[in-house]
């Protein structure tokens, strides 16, 4: 009986010099995860993008309020950070609810972008092309709900208005596992409940579009041609798939 109460004292003074660093079931280290609060400052002048000291296949990017959102869409709009996420993930920790906020138009995502299960809801936009204005890389997994999205122009769709973008040659984007439900969906040409247009009149863009376990619900209008409910226009077919 000694030498068990002897070995038990023993274990208890180890486990306080080396804490066990292990966690309980369900639970994970969240210690790599980088608020999108940490990345904008609501109060700088200037909101240049700057990953520097962070690590991709490391550190991921959350978003977990509506004010988070509005702050990666304006970290990720045009002349802030054209390549900005390229290499990380951003991933949705909440239910998103934009009504009365404003999302700046011509965002340029390049990335992963996890939604988790999540829905983004009120969002509004006039004269916007979508909730990604351009993108490159993968977007998937969230519910975009009771969104209005009017563009005076073409490119136009709920998620992501093209992936024709200077910067954006040879890299392909996939969209999956995204649910549109609600919405209202107007442009000139080119318009789609998921996407407006594919890539330019190119094949040497080399860039290529899946789309994948998407849905769109809801009214796409234009005002020209090519209008449709998934993709208004697939530009180079052979580089564009629908499953």
């Amino acid at each position: 009986m000694k030498k068990i109460i002897s070995c038990l004292i023993l274990c208890a003074m180890l486990l306080s010099v080396f804490p066990i660093s292990a966690f309980a079931g369900g639970e994970t280290d969240n210690s790599n995860e980088v608020s999108m609060t940490t990345l904008y400052n609501p109060d700088a002048e200037t909101h240049t993008l700057d990953l520097s000291g962070y690590t991709a296949g490391t550190h991921e990017f959350i978003i977990s309020s509506n004010e988070e959102m509005v702050y990666f869409n304006k970290l990720i709009t045009n002349g802030k950070g054209k390549m900005n996420f390229d290499g990380f993930t951003v991933r949705l920790k909440a239910d998103i609810d934009l009504s009365g906020r404003t999302l700046e138009k011509n965002s340029r995502f390049v990335g992963t972008f996890d939604g988790e299960g999540h829905t983004i809801s009120g969002l509004t936009m006039n004269d916007g092309r979508g909730l990604f204005g351009y993108a490159v890389g993968n977007i998937s997994n969230f519910t975009l709900s009771g969104a209005s999205i009017t563009n005076s122009s073409g490119n136009t769709g709920a998620i992501v208005g093209d992936s024709n973008d200077s910067a954006f040659k040879g890299r392909d984007l996939t969209i999956s596992n995204v649910h549109v439900i609600n919405s209202t969906i107007s442009g000139t040409s080119q318009v789609g409940g998921i996407m407006g247009a594919t890539n330019d009149s190119s094949a040497t863009d080399d860039n290529t579009v899946i789309i994948k376990n998407c849905s769109f619900n809801g009214v796409v209008t234009g005002t020209g041609s090519r209008v449709a409910g998934i993709v208004g226009y697939g530009v180079n077919t052979t580089q564009l798939t629908i499953s």
